[in-house]
């Protein structure tokens, strides 16, 4: 518990002071990951996360996930390009975001106000992700009705365990991108 305690106090400071944070994550394989913390609940950590220098979404991990946090200095260019573009100090999204309970209460108000969702099943598989929007809830499972990498909705939802997602991605550029070649989200039975 003292381990978490100190995550958490970690992730705080580095919140309230605008740090760069490289995150080391418990799940054998997983990506590091380079970004500022801008909100903390209970159980998820929500990351913004810049690419080249621009904001580019944001990702929510596990706290109990995460096994080492590392303040990255030499991230000054970030800082002052985000700066330059007058987006500094990067904030969580206006509508509120649950981090206090499970995969499906985050990824129902990521959905509320977002085009596309990524799900990362990492504790299943690490190289992989899936992006569209939740279409049915179940016991032990997600239905996500899923977009392609060519921007083309698939005809069925598909079945993800959501015990094994460990990681969600919205507002990025990539899905973004998809959103807008997949165009609105056709109906399933």
């Amino acid at each position: 518990m003292a381990g978490r305690k100190k995550r958490v106090a970690d992730l705080t400071r580095a919140m309230r002071r605008h740090d760069c944070l490289r995150l080391e994550r418990r799940i054998k394989g997983c990506d590091s990951l380079d970004a500022y913390v801008v909100a903390i609940g209970s159980k998820w950590v929500l990351l913004a996360v810049p690419t080249d220098g621009s904001p580019d979404g944001y990702v929510a991990v596990r706290i109990d996930d995460i096994k080492g946090l590392y303040w990255d200095p030499s991230n000054r260019f970030v800082r002052r390009s985000l700066q330059a573009q007058s987006v500094w100090p990067l904030e969580a999204p206006r509508h509120p975001i649950d981090l206090d309970h499970g995969v499906q209460q985050l990824v129902d108000s990521i959905a509320a106000h977002s085009d596309l969702v990524t799900i990362h099943p990492e504790l299943r598989r690490t190289n992989v992700c899936y992006i569209g929007r939740p279409h049915k809830w179940g016991r032990r499972n997600l239905r996500l009705h899923e977009v392609d990498i060519e921007g083309r909705w698939k005809p069925k939802a598909q079945r993800h365990r959501t015990d094994t997602i460990t990681r969600v991605d919205f507002g990025r550029t990539y899905e973004k991108n998809l959103a807008i070649v997949a165009g609105p989200q056709p109906h399933l039975r």
